[in-house]
């Protein structure tokens, strides 16, 4: 499913003359070669590329808004005069997607012709493949521009857009006199077995000079700008100004590499580096210029602003006849000093706010951003009187970091200075299977695009409070309000939730926000009012709440997040993965849904090609049954229709639900009273036009209906299954069924001898998947013991495949590798865990953070062995490591370190930023060797909670550490940055212990550095 056009504001002032004789074309999706051009018969794309005889020097070709798929290549050609302009229609989104091909989405063969303001990306799913080099086989990915493969003069390439491809600009030097201007350039490449590969722009240069210019590229799978190639190849004469560079190779297992490198095997002529601003607290390099020992020769490196941190090297030059090298500000390692070269500023500790505006040179009133909040400070006040915005001009600003999402300010500029928010900042993420998510630089850094949009006038804020609900007290109503507005008069929006009428008093959660969620002090009926204003015009809606007196429900209550993982929403309820289906494939947006207090469940769903079912099994009686709907893919009505049927009988007729919910990225629900005689509620939706989708579904039973009876106590039976085999009888005599309970998935076998068992047949078999591999068991309410079984009957190294252990929704192992827990491969090894069950079943979910997660077997003890609760009175133990006391927000007290044998105390010179108990997190205990605590507590089932955050290396892979509780290794290669997104973030992990020995006894081992742990909690 590929997402529907979104508009994107675009100026068009163009900052150089045309001819007046110039005419303008036209192009579109819908357009054929056998058009003429014109807005009404617009050309296809790759006809208009190959130059009509209509097309003259000077001519303009519009892209109108519309994904164009395929790979195209341009032969057109103007004049130095007179260039031909290839460009995106003005307030419109236009996008080449390359697809799945080995083949460039653009290749540029002609000169004298500007390619401008459009998108180019790749949609193919594969970012990770098996196999090392460049241009592996399995990779469908290509570059997204090629130019200079033949003799050419005067391209540009300007505020282009390109991401997603596997290399964004390769610019080689048969383009010659020619510029990449203002692109924004991010997420291209590809992780294989070797690292990451892909870089931001790749160029060689012999003649003429090749300009690179205010730029935005970020997170490449390797180097940002490289200016590479072997002894035959040129690296001469290049113009590099204005450029924001940061975060290459923060995607691939590689890690940091260079922002800009100049190198190769032949001395590079020339080179112009001035005003170029770098940032990769991680690592990597800000400029290379060490050349491979060959050398650069004249050049120029003035006024850039090169921040690596501690951790990378902002400036390394290798070169001689150096022209200048001064005004530049260093944070990180350099081989130049400041007796050779004085006139720098050689930073140790930066301080303060640092901004940069950059102006576009081609079009009026955009600009670039980049700013250093050294400070973190929540926003930074930017001066706007140099980003070439008329007075009076409407403009909006968007984070380069996620280009086509909501702006994060707009307004009409009047003058002066506006402030940019620094936190609450998203990445957008690579498309397809990435194995490392983008994270955000901010508030540390950030790079912003100031955009001019077309003179609107002010209009009122759009409010709805949302539909009349019906609350039991004393639970919380969730309040589904929205508030909207058109960014005028000067992008700021009020809004407050307050109560109008009511018996006694309302509590928000947030009155300040249109989603939020409010609890009332008796029954009663409430009226509540949702009201925004901005500042100049107000409007208000309101919604009814019942608060009807408590009753005793006890009845069933089963909640799916349809197409998605386990999912705990807002006001605390527990929503299980994807289960019941019958056909059907999982899809998700990242776009934001709107008109929902809980977003991330209407932003998975069930699709089908035909009829999408769901059965559960309830006892017989009446319940209500709501159904949640959100539109992820179409933008307007009668795309998606269909109707609904719940046990045979219809209950949606032609149900669309664009038009139910008033546009695409809303959430709608439609509920109905059902009642059963057959033990079951059987959910069929049946397609009219397009595919079916459901995102969520919630059964509730009706107080007093039900006539079933209680479930039977867990029976003395077991469940044994033989992952991706058949039935198999093991060395005790107990049947294993075969493979059964999957949600998907494929199977594979070996015929490998298996060591370390009885039973090696049971693990020559096993089931995988991309992503999660998922069983669902459908037990009594009871405590068992849950047993998975693993071999690695694939790879042969630790490390190749990784996966997080989930059970009914919770983490119970994370960072699991069968090789290192076995010891090498085509090796048995089981994990056991406890399971209670309060909803009649188990969900074994294994999702993959290294390669497909698999499973060879899995037995669940429903006999009277399994663990039972702790008998005595027992109090959480919690364990800060380090001292004093702690007492953390919500009044619990953490005892000074304690319990521990070996290591030492370490406290970090100043707390991390995301936690609201950030001197917990400030100290820590480490060591060299492996270190434990031991803890006395009650047998049986207790949940063990180790907090983590590093405070020291800001890399991935820089610490790695084994951790066993009670001799079961639980985290395997465990990395805290890994694990948290970044540094200086807390990533705790949560483990399910039964006792049977009376103590819990925790081991931290070395892999790579000292392990750490910040504190403990017991309950």
């Amino acid at each position: 499913m590929r997402l529907a056009n979104k508009w994107m504001p675009v100026s068009f002032l163009l900052a150089t003359a045309l001819p007046m004789w110039a005419s303008q074309f036209y192009v579109s999706p819908a357009g054929s070669s056998s058009g003429d051009g014109s807005i009404n018969r617009p050309w296809d794309l790759a006809t208009a590329l190959q130059g009509p005889a209509s097309v003259q020097p000077g001519d303009t070709i519009w892209l109108r808004a519309g994904t164009y798929p395929g790979q195209f290549t341009s032969t057109l050609s103007g004049t130095s005069a007179a260039p031909i302009i290839v460009r995106q229609y003005p307030s419109e989104r236009a996008t080449i997607d390359g697809g799945s091909s080995r083949t460039a989405a653009l290749t540029v063969s002609g000169s004298y012709c500007w390619f401008w303001g459009f998108e180019i990306m790749y949609s193919d799913p594969i970012r990770v493949v098996p196999s090392p080099g460049p241009w592996p086989s399995e990779l469908q990915r290509a570059d997204g521009v090629v130019a200079g493969f033949v003799g050419q003069q005067g391209v540009k390439f300007i505020n282009l857009v390109i991401h997603d491809a596997s290399q964004g600009y390769s610019f080689w030097s048969g383009a010659e006199n020619s510029e990449i201007y203002g692109s924004v350039v991010y997420n291209n490449g590809w992780q294989g077995s070797d690292g990451g590969h892909g870089h931001s722009v790749y160029s060689q240069n012999q003649t003429g000079v090749k300009q690179i210019i205010d730029n935005i590229m970020f997170d490449s799978y390797s180097f940002g700008i490289q200016i590479y190639g072997s002894s035959n190849a040129y690296l001469n004469n290049y113009d590099i100004e204005g450029n924001t560079l940061f975060d290459h190779g923060s995607l691939a297992s590689s890690g940091p590499k260079a922002n800009i490198l100049i190198s190769g095997g032949n001395v590079a002529q020339n080179p112009i580096l001035l005003n170029n601003y770098t940032y990769g607290l991680s690592g990597g390099r800000g400029i290379d210029m060490l050349n491979d020992g060959n050398g650069c020769n004249a050049p120029t490196i003035n006024n850039n602003y090169l921040a690596q941190g501690t951790g990378g090297s902002s400036l390394v030059i290798n070169c001689s006849n150096i022209l200048s090298i001064t005004g530049n500000t260093l944070y990180g390692a350099t081989n130049i000093s400041t007796s050779q070269y004085p006139n720098n500023t050689y930073l140790s500790t930066p301080s303060g706010v640092q901004v940069f505006v950059r102006p576009n040179q081609y079009e009026a009133g955009r600009s670039n951003i980049t700013i250093y909040n050294w400070a973190n400070q929540a926003s930074v006040t930017v001066d706007l009187s140099r980003s070439g915005l008329a007075l009076n001009t409407p403009f909006e600003i968007r984070d380069a970091e996620n280009f086509f999402g909501a702006p994060v300010l707009q307004g009409i500029y009047n003058g002066g200075s506006v402030s940019i928010p620094m936190t609450n900042l998203t990445a957008a993420q690579p498309i397809g299977n990435y194995a490392i998510p983008a994270v955000h630089t901010a508030p540390r850094f950030g790079a912003f695009v100031v955009l001019p949009r077309a003179s609107v006038q002010n209009s009122a804020p759009s409010v709805a409070a949302g539909s009349n609900q019906t609350v039991e007290f004393p639970l919380k109503v969730v309040l589904n309000g929205t508030a909207t507005d058109d960014g005028l008069p000067n992008g700021t929006l009020n809004i407050a939730w307050t109560q109008v009428s009511g018996p006694g008093t309302t509590t928000f959660g947030n009155a300040a926000s249109a989603a939020t969620t409010a609890s009332f002090s008796v029954p009663g009926v409430y009226v509540l009012k949702l009201a925004a204003s901005d500042g100049a015009l107000s409007s208000s809606a309101t919604t009814t709440v019942t608060v009807n007196s408590a009753v005793d429900g006890g009845g069933t209550a089963i909640r799916v997040n349809a197409g998605g993982p386990a999912y705990t929403d807002p006001v605390g309820i527990l929503w299980s993965a994807d289960t019941g289906y019958s056909g059907g494939s999982s899809y998700s947006t990242a776009s934001g849904i709107g008109s929902t207090y809980s977003p991330v469940l209407y932003q998975t769903s069930r699709y089908s090609t035909g009829k999408l079912s769901y059965q559960f099994a309830v006892p017989n009686g009446t319940y209500t049954v709501n159904l949640k709907f959100a539109e992820p893919y179409f933008t307007t009505p009668g795309k998606r229709v269909f109707n609904a049927n719940i046990n045979g009988q219809p209950q949606l007729t032609n149900f669309d639900i664009v038009s139910a919910a008033g546009g695409p990225y809303k959430a709608i629900d439609r509920s109905f009273t059902i009642s059963t005689t057959t033990n079951q509620i059987a959910i069929d939706l049946i397609p009219l036009v397009q595919y079916p989708l459901i995102c969520g579904i919630e059964i509730i039973e009706q107080s007093g209906t039900g006539t079933g009876t209680a479930p039977p106590p867990p029976s003395s039976s077991s469940i044994l299954v033989n992952a991706g085999g058949g039935a198999y009888t093991d060395s005790q005599g107990r049947a294993w069924s075969a493979d059964m309970g999957s949600l998907g998935g494929n199977v594979f076998s070996t015929s490998s001898n298996i060591a370390n068992t009885s039973d090696p047949t049971l693990y020559k078999t096993e089931r995988w998947a991309a992503g999660t591999l998922s069983y669902r068991f459908a037990v009594p309410n009871g405590t068992y013991n849950l047993t998975l079984k693993f071999a690695e009957i694939y790879f042969t190294n630790k490390g190749q495949r990784v996966f997080n252990i989930n059970v009914n929704g919770q983490t119970v192992q994370a960072n699991f590798d069968p090789f290192a827990a076995a010891g090498a491969a085509n090796t048995a090894v089981d994990k056991q865990f406890p399971v209670s069950v309060t909803n009649g079943q188990i969900a074994i979910d294994l999702v993959a953070v290294v390669e497909n997660p698999t499973l060879s077997g899995v037995e669940i003890d429903l006999q009277g062995t399994a663990p039972t609760a702790p008998t005595t009175s027992f109090q959480p133990i919690l364990v800060r490591a380090g001292t004093p006391d702690y007492t953390d927000l919500q009044g619990n007290t953490w005892k000074a370190d304690f319990g521990y044998s070996g290591g030492s105390l370490w406290t970090a010179s100043a707390p991390p930023a995301n936690t609201q108990s950030p001197a917990l997190y400030q100290t820590a205990r480490y060591s060299a060797a492996p270190f434990q605590y031991n803890f006395s507590v009650p047998n049986g089932n207790h949940t063990v909670t180790l907090k983590f955050v590093e405070l020291y290396f800001t890399t991935r892979n820089s610490r790695l550490f084994n951790v066993s509780i009670n001799g079961q290794q639980v985290l395997t290669n465990f990395d805290i940055v890994g694990a948290a997104g970044g540094a200086g973030i807390p990533a705790d992990q949560r483990f399910a212990v039964n006792v049977a020995n009376g103590q819990i006894t925790i081991v931290l081992t070395p892999v790579t550095q000292n392990p750490l742990i910040n504190g403990i909690r017991i309950d």
